[in-house]
């Protein structure tokens, strides 16, 4: 199926992009111009093979898109490859790099886990919960020194974990399973590190 975007606004091809190939686009497309999109995609048709030229080009991250929950992760850290390759790529200074990591450890286990049972989702709403926090101690609260602030970083990793359809589905249930439940905030920065 080839999609045409040249009836739609300049401004609006972003959304499109974001429409047309899910969340994994989405996450980074803040980042690059709707120019740098539309050439990347050399010009008005979109294809399926649109994602893979974007991320050919490194316009955005390379995911896993396998159809394991949990994903590829070689070094047993708990978060998957790709979300640690593009931690990586942001070239963090270490406590915000161990804040990052705190999150998308969270993140990992709140797909992985049997969301039926509430006594495993508590404790893991309990680690986001306070992982948030700490993102949210050691990053800006706005973009200005570096390519990141703190909710950038939360959204960010929440849809690079969240990437298909099955994680998307997991990560819902999880979230489902807590409707109803109630959490304080963490005290202190909420850094495990």
């Amino acid at each position: 199926m080839v999609h045409r975007l040249d009836f739609i606004p300049r401004t609006s091809r972003l959304f499109a992009l974001t429409f047309l190939l899910g969340a994994t686009a989405a996450a980074s497309a803040t980042e690059i111009t709707c120019q740098q999109l539309y050439n990347a995609c050399r010009g008005h048709h979109w294809s399926r093979n649109a994602l893979a030229r974007l991320e050919a080009t490194r316009m955005i991250p390379v995911l896993d898109r396998s159809d394991s929950l949990a994903g590829p992760d070689s070094n047993h850290n708990g978060i998957r490859d790709d979300t640690d390759a593009f931690l990586d790529g942001q070239s963090l200074p270490q406590p915000r790099r161990l804040a990052a990591n705190q999150l998308a450890r969270g993140m990992q286990e709140a797909v992985v886990v049997n969301s039926a049972n509430i006594t495993l989702t508590s404790p893991i709403a309990e680690r986001i919960s306070k992982a948030v926090t700490c993102v949210w101690a050691r990053f800006p609260t706005v973009r200005a020194v570096t390519p990141l602030s703190a909710s950038q970083m939360v959204r960010s990793i929440e849809k690079f974990t969240a990437n298909t359809r099955s994680r998307v589905t997991s990560y819902l249930l999880y979230n489902g399973s807590l409707n109803g439940s109630v959490s304080t905030s963490s005290s202190g920065d909420g850094c495990a590190d």
